[in-house]
Parts: structure tokens; C-alpha cells; sequence
């Protein structure tokens, strides 16, 4: 299920909720003098979500699971930026390899700590002729306004898979899920909008799980 679902089955969770309650308040009183059986105790406990591992805790606020890490420089300032997990039934790493329409690696980038807002992600896609270390194809680097979809800016990048790793069939994730280490260099990616190559542009390292949609 991805994050889009996720808030429709809450919104339509919400009229049966209310009915719920409507019923429990409209419920007659014991009669005086009666026992009334003591309350079950409704402590909330954590859930955990497979197969990405996100959490539902106490007033059910889910949150994905971190996955790894870019850092780096853009423009000679260091940043991090990290990558989540939104797997709920469905394939929504951040974090991926793709099968379609070819074989490439998507990687959706947020900011540290904030996982729940679009504004100033990065995105980079490299195309891929296997899945094995050494320079990928065509790749490039996009940096998110407010909203997904709303590029501020998109420039071309050389991405290098340095190691990958994918999980054996069997375990626990078989082999929908590895790791991947990669470095990605963007000497025109200038967000302040200086003239290129602005300071050193974007050059990152990947330290990340990664999830295989791919056979």
C-alpha cells in the first residue's frame, strides 16, 4: 500500500469509528446497584509492518522505517539526507531498483529527520544496463519544491554503484531487499542558482538498504 492509501483507508476508517462511538454512548446504564465489570485494559502497543518494517505506535502514527543515508556537500556545505521505507503491502522504499519501463535506480532522498514533507527532497535516477557495481548510464539529479512533481531544478549527474547485495531466497526478506553503497557526482547542481560548476556542485555518497522491484 503506498503512502496515498495509506491516508484513504484512514479516512475511510474515520465514519466507522464515529459510529462506533455513537453506539458505545447511546449503550443503557446498569441498573443501580449492579456490578459493572472493571475496564479491559486498552494500552495501544506497537505494531510492526512488513516488509518495511514501519511502526504503528500509540494513537496509531505510523512512520516508515530508515533505511540509510546521503552525505555529502552541495555547493561545499555539508549535508545529510536519509532514506525511508514506506512499505505497507506494497512496494514504497524510497530507496530502489526498478524493472520498469527499465532497468534503473530511483532514489528519493529527505532531508535528516523529516520524512513527511516533500519540500527540498532530491531525487536521482540512473539507468542501468544490470545490476552490478561500475558506472551506470544516464542519471540525473532533481531537486523538489513544495510538492512532488514540482522540480526546481534537474541536472545531469554520473552515478557510480560501488557494492550491492541482495537478500537469498529464504530469508527473511528473500530477495526483495540488499544493500547499496554509490556515489553520485552533479558538478551543475547549483540550488542557489550560481553560474556552474558553483562551488563543487553536489557530490554524495549512498550508504542505504535498497528495495528490489525488479525479478
Amino acid at each position: 500500500m503506498t503512502r496515498g492509501a495509506l491516508l484513504l483507508s484512514g479516512a475511510l476508517a474515520l465514519p466507522l469509528l464515529l459510529a462506533a462511538c455513537a453506539e458505545e454512548a447511546a449503550a443503557p446504564a446498569a441498573p443501580e446497584g449492579a456490578e459493572v465489570a472493571p475496564a479491559e485494559d486498552s494500552a495501544e502497543q506497537v505494531v510492526l509492518l512488513e516488509p518495511g518494517l514501519g511502526t504503528l505506535g500509540p494513537g496509531d502514527d505510523w512512520e516508515p522505517s530508515l533505511m540509510g543515508t546521503l552525505s555529502g556537500t552541495i555547493e561545499a556545505v555539508p549535508v545529510m539526507y536519509q532514506t525511508w521505507d514506506f512499505s505497507v503491502g506494497a512496494f514504497d522504499a524510497s530507496a530502489q531498483f526498478r524493472s520498469y519501463p527499465n532497468l534503473h535506480l530511483n532514489i528519493g532522498a529527505y532531508p535528516e529527520g523529516i520524512w513527511d514533507d516533500p519540500a527540498n527532497t532530491l531525487v536521482i535516477r540512473a539507468d542501468l544496463a544490470s545490476l552490478s557495481a561500475g558506472r551506470t548510464g544516464p542519471a540525473t539529479v532533481t531537486l523538489n519544491g513544495e510538492n512532488f512533481g514540482e522540480p526546481l531544478l534537474t541536472v545531469p549527474a554520473e552515478v557510480e554503484i560501488l557494492s550491492l547485495t541482495r537478500g537469498a531466497p529464504g530469508s527473511d526478506y528473500g530477495t526483495a531487499y540488499g544493500d547499496l553503497t554509490a556515489s553520485v557526482s552533479a558538478p551543475d547542481f547549483c540550488p542557489s542558482l550560481g553560474t556552474p560548476p558553483c562551488s563543487g556542485g553536489l557530490q554524495l555518497t549512498v550508504e542505504t538498504r535498497v528495495q528490489y522491484d525488479v525479478p
